[in-house]
């Protein structure tokens, strides 16, 4: 029965293009049939954060295709709806997925001049060392402390070409400006205004 399911979401996913869609999949088994799409050699995914939004950047037959999954299945703008319809009520099924698929050629463009493919992971203490700096002067060193938010969550870069790689830092350490000093840190915060930019018509 699940891979049925499967099967009438991606011929779902098919007739979309160039358009967003709400689905009454939830937010994995749509997100399931997209990584079925998968190119192992030319894909890259950006995880927003895990379980509430997520790019797909796929090349398939010379041509790239992007996958924008948004949850909202916490939205109470789609709330199940009991109604009266001609004297009898009618109950509405909530939305749980917001799905757009556009043709992403120029896109792809721009997060290779933005030097995706050169993000790399680092340790929050290599992190913190990188940040910190010597007084020569007063023989004292200086350390930063790394930024924290209370409801943090990390954000993912996937690659899958010629080296495969998987790239996470928390929000926080993404988002401060005082960190972007470290090259992969500010990838990957161009890479997500990237993103926005290219989908701010179905992204908000």
């Amino acid at each position: 029965m699940r891979t049925l399911k499967l099967i009438i979401l991606l011929l779902s996913i098919q007739s979309c293009f160039g358009q967003t869609t709400k689905l009454y999949g939830n937010f994995k088994t749509v997100e399931d049939s997209i990584i079925k799409k998968i190119n192992p050699s030319n894909t890259i995914i950006y995880k927003t954060c895990e379980g509430i939004s997520v790019f797909y950047i796929i090349k398939k037959n010379s041509q790239w295709t992007g996958y924008f999954i948004k949850n909202i299945e916490t939205d109470l703008t789609f709330p199940t709806i009991d109604t009266l319809k001609n004297g009898e009520i009618v109950k509405y099924k909530p939305f749980l997925t917001e799905l757009y698929v556009f043709n992403a050629d120029s896109l792809f463009q721009l997060l290779v001049k933005n030097n995706i493919y050169k993000v790399k992971q680092l340790s929050e203490d290599s992190i913190q060392l990188k940040l910190s700096y010597n007084d020569k002067k007063k023989n004292v060193a200086t350390f930063q402390s790394l930024p924290y938010n209370s409801h943090d969550c990390n954000k993912t870069i996937i690659i899958y070409g010629q080296k495969n790689k998987a790239v996470s830092y928390r929000g926080a350490l993404i988002e401060s400006i005082d960190t972007h000093k470290i090259p992969t840190l500010k990838i990957f915060y161009a890479t997500e205004q990237i993103l926005i930019k290219a989908t701010k018509n179905y992204y908000h």
